[in-house]
């Protein structure tokens, strides 16, 4: 797959979620949890990190389909349901537990915690959100999401599906709009919610150490890192040792992981 004929079919897979977050960013002024207050240096630099972010998974999407496609011909597959539907299904729980374990690692490996800073360092928790992200944490990602793709031998049309319900949930989960706390309730029994993974984002590290999860609350649940969104309307975001971090430049935010480490700014928070 050539980067000239991949790059329509990546700019039309994109349109989706351009019109996903603009009907988010729509509802955030139209019924938001927190006050907005003066964002504009912080919009700009999420969005500078989303065109970073974006341009990385073209890249990798294409090196994945690539992989994919050869393990296949050399009949590394784990699954073969007579089911496309099945197939699917079973590649987004598996890739969502990869997920959930890549993030859960983002917070306990320190170097991998100084990569993930960048996203929790926001002062404010808006669809902007979804895409702050340092382009060492999208490489990361990618590792463990080709690993445990390419073990299952699944299908690029299976991965995508799994990567396209990701970034649109991203967009949902970070969105800042209230949501009624019954439904959100309701939807978090199954599926990860704003409220949900409000409480993911907050300066209390007892908080800040649960709700790993991606699309699937479950694997919080099994694995006990689960705490109950119903805290989220007053949560506090942000990491405490960076108060001033929604002032920093782009070229700030992108050296931020490699800094000199002061004592206690840049550990994991457990």
């Amino acid at each position: 797959m050539s980067l000239l004929s991949s790059l329509p079919v990546f700019l039309s897979g994109l349109l989706p979620v351009f019109l996903v977050m603009a009907f988010i960013a729509l509802a955030e002024l139209v019924i938001p949890l927190h006050k907005r207050g003066a964002g504009g240096r912080r919009v700009r630099i999420n969005l500078a990190l989303m065109m970073l972010t974006l341009g990385l998974n073209f890249f990798l999407s294409i090196l994945l389909v690539t992989m994919l496609a050869y393990g296949r011909t050399q009949g590394w597959s784990l699954i073969s349901l007579d089911n496309e539907w099945l197939d699917i299904l079973l590649v987004i729980v598996v890739l969502d537990f990869a997920t959930w374990l890549a993030h859960l690692m983002l917070h306990k490996v320190p170097y991998l915690w100084r990569l993930h800073l960048v996203h929790h360092t926001d002062s404010l928790v808006d669809v902007t959100t979804s895409f702050r992200q340092h382009p060492g944490e999208g490489a990361w990602r990618f590792v463990v999401i080709a690993i445990f793709a390419m073990g299952l031998g699944a299908t690029p049309e299976a991965v995508a599906a799994y990567r396209a319900l990701s970034a649109l949930n991203a967009l949902f989960e970070h969105g800042n709009f209230r949501v009624v706390s019954w439904v959100d309730r309701l939807l978090a029994l199954l599926w990860v919610t704003p409220n949900f993974h409000k409480l993911h984002h907050s300066s209390d590290q007892t908080e800040t150490d649960t709700n790993y999860g991606n699309l699937l609350p479950v694997f919080d649940r099994a694995f006990r890192t689960y705490t109950s969104p119903q805290g989220a309307a007053s949560v506090h975001y942000g990491i405490v040792s960076y108060p001033d971090a929604s002032n920093m430049s782009l070229g700030q935010i992108l050296r931020l992981p490699f800094m000199r480490r002061e004592k206690g700014k840049l550990r994991p928070p457990s």
